[in-house]
Protein backbone atom coordinates (compact mmCIF):
# COMPACT_ATOMS: atom_id res chain seq x y z
CA UNK A 1 0.00 0.00 0.00
CA UNK A 2 1.51 3.26 -1.13
CA UNK A 3 0.59 5.78 1.57
CA UNK A 4 0.87 9.50 0.94
CA UNK A 5 -0.68 10.88 4.10
CA UNK A 6 1.38 14.07 4.24
CA UNK A 7 0.85 14.91 0.58
CA UNK A 8 -2.85 14.10 0.77
CA UNK A 9 -3.33 16.17 3.91
CA UNK A 10 -1.68 19.17 2.25
CA UNK A 11 -3.82 18.61 -0.83
CA UNK A 12 -6.91 18.57 1.41
CA UNK A 13 -5.90 21.88 3.03
CA UNK A 14 -5.31 23.30 -0.46
CA UNK A 15 -8.78 22.24 -1.59
CA UNK A 16 -10.26 23.88 1.50
CA UNK A 17 -8.32 27.07 0.67
CA UNK A 18 -9.73 27.05 -2.88
CA UNK A 19 -13.25 26.63 -1.51
CA UNK A 20 -12.62 29.55 0.85
CA UNK A 21 -11.34 31.71 -2.02
CA UNK A 22 -14.41 30.87 -4.14
CA UNK A 23 -16.71 31.62 -1.22
CA UNK A 24 -15.00 34.95 -0.70
CA UNK A 25 -15.23 35.88 -4.38
CA UNK A 26 -18.90 34.91 -4.54
CA UNK A 27 -19.80 36.84 -1.37
CA UNK A 28 -18.07 40.12 -2.30
CA UNK A 29 -20.84 41.36 -4.66
CA UNK A 30 -23.52 40.63 -2.08
CA UNK A 31 -21.57 42.36 0.67
CA UNK A 32 -20.93 45.36 -1.57
CA UNK A 33 -24.67 45.69 -2.24
CA UNK A 34 -25.17 46.13 1.49
CA UNK A 35 -22.77 49.09 1.43
CA UNK A 36 -19.99 47.61 3.55
CA UNK A 37 -16.65 49.38 3.72
CA UNK A 38 -13.44 47.87 2.37
CA UNK A 39 -12.33 46.98 5.91
CA UNK A 40 -15.60 45.14 6.55
CA UNK A 41 -15.20 43.26 3.25
CA UNK A 42 -11.70 42.22 4.30
CA UNK A 43 -12.92 41.07 7.71
CA UNK A 44 -15.71 39.01 6.15
CA UNK A 45 -13.21 37.46 3.74
CA UNK A 46 -11.01 36.49 6.70
CA UNK A 47 -14.06 34.99 8.41
CA UNK A 48 -14.83 32.83 5.39
CA UNK A 49 -11.23 31.61 5.15
CA UNK A 50 -11.01 30.71 8.84
CA UNK A 51 -14.32 28.87 8.64
CA UNK A 52 -13.38 26.90 5.52
CA UNK A 53 -9.79 26.08 6.54
CA UNK A 54 -9.63 25.20 10.22
CA UNK A 55 -6.62 26.95 11.71
CA UNK A 56 -5.54 23.94 13.74
CA UNK A 57 -5.68 21.36 10.95
CA UNK A 58 -2.06 21.79 9.75
CA UNK A 59 -0.94 22.14 13.37
CA UNK A 60 -2.65 18.91 14.36
CA UNK A 61 -0.89 17.07 11.53
CA UNK A 62 2.44 18.44 12.76
CA UNK A 63 1.71 17.48 16.37
CA UNK A 64 0.85 13.95 15.30
CA UNK A 65 4.14 13.59 13.42
CA UNK A 66 6.12 15.05 16.34
CA UNK A 67 4.41 12.71 18.80
CA UNK A 68 5.23 9.74 16.57
CA UNK A 69 8.87 10.89 16.30
CA UNK A 70 9.10 11.18 20.09
CA UNK A 71 7.77 7.64 20.51
CA UNK A 72 10.26 6.38 17.93
CA UNK A 73 13.16 8.14 19.67
CA UNK A 74 12.08 6.60 22.98
CA UNK A 75 12.31 3.19 21.30
CA UNK A 76 15.77 4.17 19.98
CA UNK A 77 14.55 4.35 16.38
CA UNK A 78 15.90 7.45 14.68
CA UNK A 79 14.32 8.96 11.61
CA UNK A 80 16.21 11.26 9.23
CA UNK A 81 13.10 12.10 7.20
CA UNK A 82 10.25 13.16 9.53
CA UNK A 83 7.86 13.60 6.61
CA UNK A 84 8.11 9.85 6.04
CA UNK A 85 6.92 8.91 9.54
CA UNK A 86 3.33 8.55 8.34
CA UNK A 87 4.40 5.94 5.82
CA UNK A 88 5.94 3.74 8.50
Amino acid sequence: ADLHFYRDSLRFVGILAVIAALGTLLSIPTLMQHGLSSLDLLLHACDIVTIAVPAFLPLSILVGVEFALHRLRTARVFCIAPSRVNIA
